[in-house]
C-alpha cells in the first residue's frame, strides 16, 4: 500500500515523539562530532538565508510567540539563564569587540530607539522595573556595582561629558520633572529621610563646606567683575588705595548712597552678593577696603582722595 505524504510524515511526527527515541536523539545530540557538524552546517550562508525566510513566515512567528508565552518554556529559560556555566559563556561572549560594536550599531538605529521608548512607556514594563529595582538584592548588586573604582571612574568621566550635562540639564528642565521631583519630596516618608539624612554629622559638615565654597565663588565672581570694570585689575581690590591682599578685608560700597539704591532694606553680605550676580551687575557699585569704606560712610570722603 503507498503511503501519502501527509500520512508519512505523521508516522515519522509519531515515531519522533517516542520516550525512548527521543533519549536517543539527545545522546546523539550530545557529540563532538555531532556538535561540529550541525555547527559547521549552520554557518553556511544558503542555511542561514533558509533559516532567515523560515522564521519570518507569519506562522512560524505566531507559533514561535505561542511557544515562548509557555510556563514551562518560561521556567526552562530561567533555569537555564541562572546556571553558572550559562552566566560565564554570556559574560564572555558580551566582551567580545565584535558583539560591543554589533550591540552599539544595533542600539544607534533609529527604529531600535523608538521601540525601546514604547517599550518603556509601558505601564506594565514600569512596574516591572519598579518592582525590580525595589528588591534588596537588585539594591545589594547595584551598591556594590557603583562602588567599583573602575565604575566610579567611568561614571565621573560620562557625567563631565558636555552631552551629559546639557541632557541632564534639559531634563530637569521639564514641567514634568519639575512636577515628578516636587511630589517626590512632598511624601511624608521622603521629608523623613531627607531630614535623617541632613542630620547626620558627615553631612553637615559636608553641606557647611559646600556653603562657604558657594558663597566664596559667589563673592570672588562679584569682586572681580566691578574691580575689572572700575579698577582695571584682574582680581579684586580697593578702587581706592589698591590694596588686594586679603579678599575677607574689601566690602562693596555704594558710590553715591545706599539710600538711592532699589534693592531693598537691609540687603548685605552674602545675600547682596547674590542679589548683583543675579541682577547682572548693575552699576553704582564700587570695591573698597573695610578702611576706605569705613572712612567714607563717617566723612563723605576717603583721606586717600585728599591725597591723590
Amino acid at each position: 500500500m503507498v503511503q501519502t505524504d501527509e500520512e508519512r510524515k505523521a508516522k515519522a511526527r509519531e515515531y519522533y515523539q517516542r520516550p525512548e527515541v527521543k533519549a536517543k536523539e539527545r545522546v546523539r545530540k550530545q557529540k563532538p562530532e555531532y556538535k561540529a557538524k550541525a555547527r559547521e552546517y549552520q554557518q553556511k550562508p544558503e542555511t542561514k538565508a533558509k533559516a532567515r525566510e523560515r522564521y519570518q513566515r507569519p506562522e512560524n512567528k505566531a507559533k514561535q510567540r505561542e511557544y515562548e508565552q509557555r510556563l514551562e518554556t518560561k521556567e526552562k529559560r530561567r533555569e537555564y539563564k541562572q546556571k553558572p556555566e550559562t552566566k560565564e559563556k554570556r559574560r564572555e561572549y558580551k566582551q567580545k569587540p565584535e558583539y560591543k560594536a554589533k550591540a552599539r550599531e544595533y542600539q544607534q538605529k533609529p527604529e531600535t530607539k523608538e521601540r525601546v521608548r514604547k517599550y518603556n512607556q509601558r505601564p506594565e514594563t514600569k512596574e516591572k522595573k519598579r518592582e525590580y529595582n525595589q528588591r534588596p538584592e537588585t539594591k545589594v548588586k547595584k551598591k556594590e556595582y557603583q562602588q567599583k573604582p573602575e565604575n566610579k571612574t567611568k561614571a565621573r568621566e560620562r557625567n563631565q561629558k558636555p552631552e551629559t550635562k546639557e541632557k541632564r540639564k534639559e531634563y530637569n528642565q521639564r514641567p514634568e520633572t519639575k512636577a515628578k521631583k516636587k511630589e517626590y519630596q512632598q511624601k511624608p516618608e521622603n521629608k523623613a529621610k531627607a531630614r535623617e539624612r541632613n542630620q547626620r554629622p558627615e553631612n553637615k559638615a559636608k553641606k557647611r563646606v559646600r556653603t562657604r565654597e558657594y558663597k566664596l565663588k559667589v563673592k570672588t565672581d562679584v569682586f572681580t567683575h566691578y574691580s575689572r570694570k572700575l579698577s582695571h585689575s584682574d582680581i579684586p581690590c580697593c578702587r581706592c588705595c589698591g590694596f588686594n591682599d586679603f579678599l575677607i578685608m574689601l566690602e562693596i560700597d555704594h558710590i553715591t548712597n545706599r539710600k538711592n539704591s532699589i534693592h531693598k532694606k537691609g540687603l548685605d553680605g552674602h545675600a547682596m552678593y547674590s542679589y548683583l550676580q543675579n541682577e547682572g551687575f548693575p552699576s553704582g557699585y564700587q570695591v573698597l577696603c573695610a578702611n576706605c569704606n569705613s572712612a567714607k560712610r563717617d566723612s563723605g570722603k576717603c583721606p586717600h582722595e585728599s591725597a591723590h
